[in-house]
């Protein structure tokens, strides 16, 4: 996956609607919570801050552990994981990410 598809994807799970590409701005959409603006989507591929946000959603943690183990691989510390490794673990517990 691009890491537009990453972020729209995982904007899309944390709630936002209306997301869109803009010329101008990148992506844009609607955050829960802010019906008339439109704002643009965070960047969860590259912003560690986005995923922990993002993190907050999941309703299956363990799963989640077990997918980003998998994609961190075993000689990495699941902490020191990146965002992009994140956002790929967060779109598999989801059965959401395509190769």
């Amino acid at each position: 996956m691009t890491d537009d598809e990453i972020n729209t994807a995982i904007a899309a799970e944390c709630g936002w609607t209306e997301i869109r590409q803009d010329q101008d701005w990148g992506w844009l959409g609607k955050p829960p919570g802010q019906p008339s603006k439109s704002w643009p989507v965070m960047h969860y591929s590259d912003d560690l801050n986005a995923m922990h946000e993002a993190e907050r959603v999941l309703k299956e943690p363990d799963l989640y552990a077990v997918q980003l183990a998998q994609v961190c691989g075993r000689d990495n510390f699941l902490f020191h994981a990146t965002a992009l490794q994140r956002a790929k673990a967060f779109l598999r517990t989801l059965g959401k990410w395509m190769e």
